[in-house]
């Protein structure tokens, strides 16, 4: 028991979760692996960019910043079920798709990678891989 707790399960029952959901993007830089030591090709990103699933414009860009451990550029924001059909924004449903961030009327979206969890590094491969 917590204070908010019927809230939660109030929003759980009506499916609130299942409609909008927080989504973390990592920017794919271009052709390089994951832990590149050479300096990132990281865009810049101010925020209000378009979220895209598979060519549809899903949501925006709420907040960005460039991760140093990872060495890529990183963008939250929410993604809407309406946008897809009402479909249940499931984590299966998130993974079967391609993501891209980028303006309406930009032709230079960039390809992304979906994270469910956080992108950090927790088995320090970036470490081994310039330490050994």
């Amino acid at each position: 028991n917590f204070l908010g707790g019927p809230a939660l399960a109030r929003a759980r029952q009506q499916g609130v979760f299942s409609r909008k959901r927080l989504v973390c993007l990592s920017l794919d830089p271009d052709d390089r692996p994951p832990f590149d030591p050479e300096p990132p090709d990281a865009p810049p990103l101010h925020g209000a960019e378009s979220i895209w699933y598979d060519d549809v414009c899903v949501g925006f860009v709420r907040s960005t910043a460039f991760s140093h451990t990872l060495r890529r550029t990183l963008a939250y924001g929410y993604v809407h079920a309406e946008n897809l059909g009402g479909v249940p924004l499931t984590p299966d449903i998130l993974r079967a798709g391609t993501w891209s961030v980028g303006d309406r009327c930009a032709p230079d979206r960039r390809d992304a990678t979906l994270h469910l969890k956080t992108p950090y590094d927790p088995a320090n491969e970036r470490i081994k891989t310039v330490l050994y």
